[in-house]
């Protein structure tokens, strides 16, 4: 706590002396004020509401998708080959590069927000699924096997566990995306959202 809030003191301090011009970075007591005056008219509140609400769904059908997609690609040899070289064509696209694209084809309404959202949420939790399933300890799987799993009880039992904390790092760090892409949704023609 003490560097986040060591830097607010001296972003103050240099605003209040006039060495931050305050027409480029407003002084955090400005933005404090304006919060303060956002939340007493309700608008702040019903903002956040709405960008909360962006986020949930775009990044749970990104997330899903992703989710389907990882699992699908690291169990499956056919699917891999099918799916994985187009989607990872796919993904070295910068999904923001696709705003114009997204306004051309959706409009200004949600549907490109929250397409955008669900792009960015995707991808890293298809390619942290996949190299978490296709990592597995191949002695995990074949003591599975030893004890006479079937492929779905090893998939349940072994591979899913054992590949759980990339899949949910990926997860974690698609939240952030997600939150990232957001910020640069809303600035199409928003005039709701933080």
């Amino acid at each position: 706590w003490l560097l986040p809030v060591g830097l607010l003191v001296v972003w103050q301090f240099l605003s209040a002396k006039g060495i931050v011009s305050t027409a480029i970075v407003p002084a955090p007591s400005d933005i404090w004020d304006a919060a303060r005056q956002l939340a007493e008219r309700g608008e702040l509140q019903h903002d956040i509401l709405v960008s909360l609400r962006r986020v949930a769904i775009g990044f749970s059908i990104g997330a899903l998708a992703g989710l389907i997609f990882g699992v699908a690609v690291g169990l499956f040899e056919l699917v891999h080959e099918l799916l994985d070289r187009s989607l990872q064509m796919i993904r070295t696209i910068p999904h923001l590069a696709l705003v114009p694209l997204m306004i051309l084809w959706f409009g200004i309404g949600e549907e490109p927000r929250l397409i955008l959202v669900a792009m960015g949420s995707l991808f890293p939790v298809y390619i942290n699924t996949v190299g978490g399933i296709r990592n597995v300890d191949p002695k995990l799987i074949e003591l599975g096997k030893s004890y006479g799993l079937g492929r779905a009880e090893l998939v349940w039992s072994i591979i899913l566990p054992a590949a759980l904390q990339p899949i949910l790092v990926g997860i974690r760090y698609a939240l952030g995306v997600a939150w990232l892409t957001l910020v640069v949704g809303e600035t199409i023609a928003s005039r709701d959202g933080v």
